[in-house]
């Protein structure tokens, strides 16, 4: 063998063959892809994960809205029928003092219970737990406004267990939130009013702030004191009071003629002149009927404004960013600045009168008569159709809602900050 067979070959002998080496390749080649490709789902689990995070806490802000909105239209309502019983108390004690005049035995029986009810009058000195119908109705808008932040909270939580459900028995969540909710912390929900503040948060007994939007006008109430037109709201009150507790009295002697078969024609006179005493002299003052604060909405920009300010309302839902696959690789910008967040917003109404069944119209020996719901059509604190539905979120109202730190149970959770943000901006980007 010769000599030269045992040199060494030359380094750019050995490159040179190396790069014609087409040897081993594919694995480099596929070291390649396996580490792009992992990259790639890695990503694709980020954005999945993301996609379905952000669906699922949007579901729970709209279950928010919505569930704080019923609780408070619950509250509108009872206000209502605090109202109809209230006037019609009124003319019930008439109609028993006029029937007690003529020897009506069951009405001797029955009115000394339905003067209880009414309280003692405005020229005697008031009793402890008196005027039934009208501390109801205080503790009513005092108690109303926890309770839709407390269901606010309880249906976000909700959405935020892991297992979709709380175990039988176990009561609220937001009793024991912690071990349902998983590593990323509870789902927490907040009932805000657009103006930034959250239901229930304001002066309760402040009339022009507090989160059910009715006036007090009775003379020993709160809101008397602080009113500027007082004797106006008082009067205003009177005079619907008067109205509705009227209307309940001819309806009444009209039942009343009927079962007999005969009509006492003074009954109705008699029971009038019952019902005017009442009002004018015994409670001028007090047993009146609560009203909106924002009574009249002739259109425009005036009623949006107070369809705005009075009955609309903005829930939150708040948790911790899911933790990102990969955060070598990847990040989410928005976790070092605030939580995640989803809004949504709802408010109160009042529905029309709608079609109940088919036909719509129906032939009748007077000509064709349209069938429709008996729903009253007035916009008063009367009226007990209140509902909730969602709406479309307004820009101002979420701009100033998102960035303000929320109460307890969300204290700590970290809002969004958006400096520079116009609403305009908010309007690009809202989908809802």
């Amino acid at each position: 063998m010769p000599p030269d067979a045992f040199r060494p070959r030359s380094i750019a002998t050995i490159v040179s063959r190396l790069h014609a080496d087409q040897r081993g390749v594919t694995s480099v080649m596929s070291l390649v892809a396996v580490l792009v490709f992992t990259m790639l789902l890695v990503m694709l689990t980020n954005v999945m994960r993301h996609l379905d995070d952000k669906v699922r806490i949007q579901n729970a802000a709209d279950a928010a809205a919505f569930s704080g909105a019923v609780v408070l239209s619950h509250g509108m309502n009872s206000i209502a029928l605090a109202n109809h019983l209230e006037s019609e108390t009124f003319a019930l004690v008439a109609l028993l003092r006029a029937l007690d005049q003529r020897g009506s035995t069951s009405a001797r029986q029955l009115l000394p219970i339905m003067e209880y009810v009414l309280g003692t009058p405005d020229l005697v000195a008031a009793a402890a737990g008196d005027h039934l119908l009208s501390n109801f109705q205080r503790d009513v808008v005092q108690t109303i406004p926890q309770l839709a932040q407390d269901a606010a909270n309880e249906i976000a939580l909700r959405h935020g267990l892991l297992q979709g459900r709380p175990p039988t028995g176990s009561g609220p969540v937001r009793a024991q939130p912690g071990p349902l909710s998983g590593g990323r912390g509870p789902q927490w929900g907040v009932l805000w009013r657009t103006s930034a503040v959250a239901v229930g948060r304001e002066d309760q007994n402040d009339p022009l702030l507090r989160s059910l939007p009715v006036i007090d006008p009775n003379q020993e109430g709160n809101d008397f004191a602080v009113l500027e037109d007082a004797v106006g709201w008082r009067t205003q009150a009177s005079i619907k009071r008067l109205e509705v507790a009227g209307e309940s009295l001819r309806l009444w002697v009209d039942e009343i003629a009927r079962s007999k078969n005969r009509r006492d024609a003074a009954l109705l006179g008699d029971a009038m002149l019952q019902l005017l005493h009442l009002h004018e002299v015994e409670y001028p003052s007090t047993n009146l009927p609560f009203l909106l604060r924002s009574p009249v909405l002739p259109g425009g920009a005036s009623a949006n404004r107070e369809l705005q300010q009075d009955y609309s309302f903005v829930g939150v839902a708040y948790r911790w960013f899911d933790q990102e696959h990969g955060p070598k690789l990847f990040s989410n910008p928005l976790a070092t600045q605030s939580d995640a967040i989803a809004f949504a917003q709802a408010s109160l109404f009042l529905p029309r009168p709608r079609y109940r069944c088919c036909p719509w119209v129906i032939e009748t020996d007077r000509g064709p008569v349209t069938n429709t719901d008996a729903w009253p059509t007035d916009w008063d604190s009367f009226n007990q159709t209140w509902s909730a539905r969602l709406i479309p979120a307004d820009a101002e109202a979420a701009l100033a809602v998102l960035q303000t730190p929320p109460p307890a149970p969300a204290n700590g959770m970290r809002p969004l900050s958006l400096g520079g943000v116009q609403a305009i901006d908010v309007e690009r980007v809202n989908t809802h």
